[in-house]
């Protein structure tokens, strides 16, 4: 027994990169070799280039995944140019020569393409195999019947045709994944022809239920034996299933097996356990194919009220929107590219990736499942309706079926995988008068999912909640998605379960700052949004308002909500926005396109993270030109934030993550240093200093791994700094670099994050963008060593040396296990994380508890002094609740916002010591009634409630109404909710409209105190 499993050990590791594509360790049943070495290409059309006698020898050598896009230069005239930055399609032809030995005659082999982009036709030795027009996910052809054994070659040719105008983003173009030959026997299992499920999970025991397909394509009935072992993640079987049944020639078999795991290692972001079943199907004693599937046991569930559970437990979905480039690299698929972007991603506090808006590559997957990311896996961008000429539409009708069900097959074993996604933002949510359309196609694509795996939910990333219930959109569905559009939430609630899936885009350039000088009663500094019409501001103001902190702040308030996915993680290529040509990528991502955080990451480590976290905005201490005071702003999570310049105390302020996400100071200029302390529990937990550059001296180079494998594919990611004589990097004085490489490896890109940069990403200048920029180099297939120096004009240079190391070297796997290890421990500390972690708040009246309508755990009591939540109730029903106390002053035309009176309604409160916080939506059902049993506070504005209110007559003011709110609950018991209507606040007023509310504060404030209903 213990040989099997070593056996099977090794299967799990020759497959991870592409689960069910295994060798065999004993070189019998299955082998699975790449095919990515040694093809010929040639861009432009060709005639003939599809024959087996045809003269490649004049086309250029390269090995796959490639991507010939990312490789030419910008054209800001081509058509559908902004959105796939600027960067020229065509046609394209790759033709790849092997040699067969006899020994493989009689068996089947097969060729599985993971990608090309986009509408590929394969031949095999003259013969077209066929034509697959998506570009986003991977096929097989059979190349049996066609092939040579012997000295004889095989030749492959593959035509790629990427038209313009076919995609809304970049999306490379050529054979940008990897190509593998697969070689079986007669009797083997399906191409992705195993599913595997865990209909019971308990701490005890999991039930785990196997289903797979044998295909028997030999000419005679064949008694085929199935034996599945599963092993755990320390690599011990820990169940085993056999099954036997005849198989008649030309027939496939569905084999149903069940197992039982006790004590269960269940997969989680935080606990990313990944079991293994080894598969091996048998002919008379003897093994002839081998098949390795991956498991991980969880449970998942979308619910209406409670949000997302993982394995029972509450777990709020902290998610990006993610495209499949990678920067310089274009999108050919890197492993370690691949690595590096959700690294930087976790360590931000993010637990989930949204494939927008399609199947990402095989590796994504397993790299999901080992790194604890759970996935929304996404269809498609458009259905019928098109949205550019010559996207994805022109093959919907015939390709959808065959397609999705690809999508569902590859991809339901991966744990990672928790959420199907259909379509994004389809048009056909604005469409009613075509049959076969809108709801009709939803209900269609949500039979596919469940016909191939009913064991997930389904949802839709939808931009129109009207429109898409309208046409029967959303009843097809599972679960709602919903695109932006924070305001619907309330109004959803109830109906379904729920996710954020596109929230949040802050336009932010990197390292970006301006201001424009106002004079408002004296001279005053005022955040431009723009800077020279090229740039957005590193605030995050672009629309006048910073969105991520909204969003973040009214997912908080959405409980029921089961999280979101921001747009975008990273900045990608084209969709250019809001700027056009010279820019050649848009603003929406948190990091830049070289993998340099903006800004905005750090809102997102403070409210998704514990880790103590503190930012400075701006990045930058070098303003001389301003005589007026610079808004300063701190990101953070610590209890309480203190700003120093120059060592002088500025002050220590808290930060109330239900108004705002960030503290703000306003600070004059001087030359030196700008010191942020973050304090919890009274003492320091993070601290982050901002100094005055002086002129750039030299060039800092550091690489994020100094040892990589001699594997002819690692990378190594060179982080570029413009520094002065102090280190401190001068973010004004840019300079063009030139990158020199030398010995064991190549430079593959430069960048600089930046979305005017034009530089080639494959040449070896770049200019740096605010001190920052970098180089990217691969490995050779030898080990050695890669020397590598930067310089500039006026600066010292400088130079990193990395060591490449032979694959298995015990410095690599030492060095794997340590970051393995680090990034489990960061996982167990961000990704159970709650948004909404509750406040102690206090209580209003004596003996009674209030509870926070922020909360993800409304089961919370509340000790402390006295505090009125003040939140906006939707859409209540006319008349309030039973228990409602309205108050009107409708005989005076309304002058202010609800917001407006909320702030003045708190800012007075807080003169007197009584804190009435915003806290938004109650965690309640829409009847109003708590499920705890405690009582929540309210007021309630005209805003919020419908147009015919049965009882305002009733009190005539806030100080009324507050005062028999509060009498009214000293005699109340049970579940109940009281609200507080008051609306002499509307639209826009003067100053002296805030009086009579002021003094209506004052007067409950002090009847609070007379009463004793405060401490």
């Amino acid at each position: 027994m213990k040989s099997k499993i070593l056996h099977f050990t090794l299967l799990v590791f020759v497959g991870w990169g592409n689960p069910g594509l295994v060798a065999d360790a004993n070189g019998v049943g299955r082998t699975t070799e790449p095919l990515g070495d040694g093809w010929t290409f040639h861009l432009g059309d060709m005639n003939g280039a599809e024959d087996a006698g045809f003269d490649d020898s004049k086309w250029r050598t390269l090995d796959l995944p490639h991507d010939w896009s990312i490789e030419l230069p910008y054209d800001p005239t081509m058509a559908g140019g902004s959105a796939v930055a600027y960067l020229p399609g065509g046609i394209g032809w790759y033709r790849k020569s092997f040699a067969l030995p006899k020994s493989d005659a009689g068996k089947v082999i097969a060729i599985d393409i993971d990608g090309v982009y986009m509408d590929s036709q394969v031949w095999i030795n003259g013969h077209l195999l066929g034509r697959h027009p998506n570009g986003y996910l991977g096929f097989r052809y059979d190349l049996t019947p066609y092939l040579k054994f012997g000295e004889e070659k095989n030749h492959i040719a593959v035509r790629v045709n990427v038209e313009p105008s076919g995609s809304r983003w970049y999306p490379g173009a050529g054979i940008y994944r990897h190509v593998w030959l697969t070689k079986m026997n007669p009797v083997y299992i399906a191409h992705w022809g195993t599913y595997v499920t865990t209909p019971e999970v308990s701490k005890e025991k999991a039930t785990v239920r196997l289903r797979t397909e044998v295909k028997n394509t030999s000419g005679e009935s064949a008694d085929v034996v199935l034996a599945s072992m599963i092993l755990d993640p320390q690599g011990n079987a820990v169940a085993k299933a056999e099954s036997k049944q005849s198989v008649a020639g030309g027939a496939t078999h569905d084999f149903d097996q069940f197992f039982v795991v006790t004590n269960p290692q269940r997969w989680s972001p935080d606990t990313p356990d990944m079991y293994q079943v080894a598969s091996t199907v048998k002919l008379g004693g003897k093994t002839v194919d081998t098949y390795t599937t991956p498991l991980g046991i969880r449970t998942v569930e979308f619910t209406v009220d409670q949000g997302f559970l993982l394995n029972g437990e509450h777990v709020d979905i902290k998610g990006v929107c993610l495209h499949h480039d990678f920067g310089a690299l274009g999108s050919a698929i890197s492993d370690r590219a691949l690595e590096r972007q959700l690294e930087i991603l976790r360590a931000m506090g993010c637990n989930a990736i949204r494939t927008s808006h399609n199947p990402r590559e095989p590796e994504f997957y397993a790299m999901c499942d080992r790194m604890g990311f759970m996935v929304m896996d996404e269809a498609f961008d458009g259905w019928q309706q098109k949205k550019l000429p010559n996207d994805y539409h022109k093959y919907f009708k015939d390709w959808h079926e065959h397609d999705l069900t690809g999508m569902i097959r590859r991809d339901r074993n991966h744990p990672s995988v928790i959420l199907w996604s259909i379509g994004n933002e389809m048009n056909e949510q604005h469409r009613e008068d075509f049959p076969g359309q809108g709801g009709v196609i939803a209900k269609k694509l949500v039979a596919i999912c469940r016909q191939h795996d009913p064991s997930r939910a389904v949802t839709a990333a939808l931009n129109s909640p009207e429109a898409s219930e309208r046409v029967g959109i959303t009843a097809a569905l599972d679960v709602y998605g919903q695109n932006y559009n924070l305001i619907a939430y309330p109004k959803l609630k109830g109906k379904k379960a729920m996710i954020g899936t596109e929230n949040a885009t802050s336009f932010i350039t990197r390292g970006s700052y301006s201001f424009e000088i106002v004079n408002d009663r004296g001279l005053k500094l005022k955040i431009q949004n723009i800077k020279n019409n090229s740039e957005c501001t590193g605030y995050g103001k672009f629309w006048g308002e910073d969105r991520t902190e909204g969003t973040l702040i009214g997912m908080r308030k959405s409980p029921w909500v089961a999280g979101q996915f921001a747009w975008t993680g990273f900045d990608y290529l084209g969709e250019c926005f809001p700027f056009k040509w010279p820019a050649r990528n848009g603003l929406f991502g948190i990091v830049d396109l070289a993998g340099f955080p903006k800004d905005s990451y750090y809102i997102y480590q403070a409210d998704w993270t514990d880790e103590p976290t503190l930012h400075i905005v701006p990045q930058t201490w070098n303003w001389p030109q301003f005589n007026a005071p610079i808004p300063v702003w701190l990101y953070s999570n610590s209890d309480e934030v203190e700003l120093f310049l120059n060592n002088r105390s500025l002050g220590a302020k808290q930060i109330n993550r239900a108004e705002s996400l960030h503290a703000e100071w306003l600070v004059g200029f001087e030359p030196g240093e700008l010191k942020a302390v973050g304090r919890s529990g009274g003492q320091v937990v993070s601290t982050d200093i901002v100094r005055t550059a002086g002129k750039p001296t030299r060039l800092e180079v550091t690489a994020d791994r100094t040892e990589i494998a001699a594997d002819g594919t690692d990378l190594s990611f060179l982080k570029i700094r413009l520094v002065d004589e102090n280190g401190v990097v001068n973010p004004d004085s840019d300079r063009m670099l030139k990158v020199s490489v030398e010995g064991a490896g190549t430079l593959v890109g430069v960048d600089n994050g930046h979305h005017m940069n034009h530089s080639p990403f494959k040449g070896n200048q770049v200019e740096t963008s605010y001190g920052l920029a970098l180089a990217i180099v691969k490995s050779g297939k030898d080990a050695g060593a890669i020397q590598v120096s930067v310089s500039a004009d006026g600066v010292q240079p400088g130079q990193v040396t990395i060591a490449t190391l032979p694959a298995g070297d015990a410095r690599l796997v030492e060095a794997a296990t340590t970051r393995k290890k680090l990034f489990r421990e960061n996982n167990k500390r961000f990704s159970r994380h709650l948004l909404a972690k509750i406040k102690e708040i206090g209580n209003l009246v004596a003996g009674a508890n209030a509870t926070a309508s922020s909360s993800s755990d409304a089961d919370a009591s509340m000790t402390g002094t006295g505090v009125l939540i003040v939140a906006p109730v939707f859409k209540h029903g006319s008349g309030q609740h039973a228990d409602s106390v309205v108050a009107s002053r409708n005989k005076k035309p309304p002058t202010w916002s609800e917001n407006e009176a909320r702030n003045i309604v708190r800012d007075e409160a807080r003169k007197l010591g009584i804190e009435f916080t915003v806290e938004g939506e109650m965690p309640l059902g829409m009847d109003g009634v708590s499920k705890t049993g405690k009582i929540a506070f309210e007021i309630l504005t005209g805003e919020d409630v419908p147009d015919r209110i049965d009882n305002t007559d009733r009190i005539t003011d806030f100080y009324g109404a507050a005062e028999q709110l509060v009498k009214g609950l000293k005699t109340k018991s049970g579940e109940y909710i009281v609200g507080v209507f008051y609306e002499p606040l509307m639209g826009k007023g003067t100053a002296p409209d805030e009086e009579p509310l002021r003094q209506q504060v004052r007067d409950f404030g002090a009847w609070l105190k007379k009463e004793k209903y405060l401490n």
